[in-house]
């Protein structure tokens, strides 16, 4: 599955839904947000409460986007841009004409494309303090997420996801319309003992019935594939006679 945007968790962001959640709860500017072309170093465009010069930390959400060589006008983001963070405690550093921000979750664009989407998802960052705009554009996109070393719950968003949850008990979140997704690296080892939670999909009602209608239960070949009739969740390492394990063990929470 070949994605565009790569979602790389950190300690913040380790629990993605709170830390969304925590993160617009937080933004408290209103507006365009500003430019900073560094010479012979990378754009930024950035938009947040700073912290005065001299002061402790404020706590106020803050979103910064860096690129090599890209413009942004109000509502018009061209170029190439290598990275969109979302973080907190937005300050400037004057040694390097930079703003920096504590890191909560960052968004590599290796892969991306630059659409209108991209535009109004920073415009509704800047001037409206909401991720939904964000959220579409992840869902245009398709994202591969990287989680920590601890316990991450990760979250499916409406494109194609791939999820590498590495090392902890990680849970992974769907929904009504997340796509077509797969887990790469789902563990059911002491340590590593992962979780699907499924409770939040209406098409699938309890146990028997993601059992015998939404799941591939007889199928001892092919990888274990669970639907609800219009989206995908593939189980990499896994058949689908191993859906009975996964149930009886807590792994899978429908």
């Amino acid at each position: 599955m070949k994605m565009a945007l790569a979602l790389n968790y950190t300690a913040a962001s380790s629990n993605l839904p709170a830390f969304l959640e925590s993160w617009a709860d937080g933004f408290t500017y209103r507006g365009n947000g500003w430019f900073n072309s560094v010479l012979d170093a990378s754009d930024q465009w950035i938009s947040g409460t700073p912290i005065p010069v001299g002061a402790g930390n404020n706590d106020k959400s803050s979103v910064i986007v860096n690129g090599n060589d890209f413009s942004y006008t109000s509502g018009v983001v061209d170029g190439d841009v290598d990275t969109l963070e979302l973080g907190s405690n937005l300050r400037y550093v004057q040694g390097s004409d930079r703003w920096v921000q504590d890191e909560g979750l960052r968004v590599d664009f290796s892969e991306a494309t630059l659409t209108p989407a991209f535009s109004t998802a920073i415009t509704d960052l800047s001037q409206n303090g909401s991720l939904d705009a964000l959220y579409a554009y992840f869902a245009e996109q398709g994202t591969e997420q990287f989680g920590t070393a601890g316990d991450d719950v990760m979250l499916s968003f409406a494109g194609n996801d791939e999820f590498t949850g590495a090392l902890g008990n990680d849970t992974f979140v769907f929904a009504d319309g997340w796509s077509n997704d797969v887990i790469l690296d789902f563990g059911t080892d002491v340590g590593n003992d992962d979780i699907i939670d499924l409770q939040a999909v209406t098409n699938i009602d309890g146990y028997i019935d993601l059992f015998f209608n939404h799941s591939n239960w007889w199928d001892s070949a092919n990888v274990l594939t669970i639907t609800d009739g219009d989206n995908t969740l593939q189980l990499n390492g896994y058949v689908g006679t191993d859906i009975v394990n996964l149930i009886l063990c807590g792994n899978i929470l429908a």
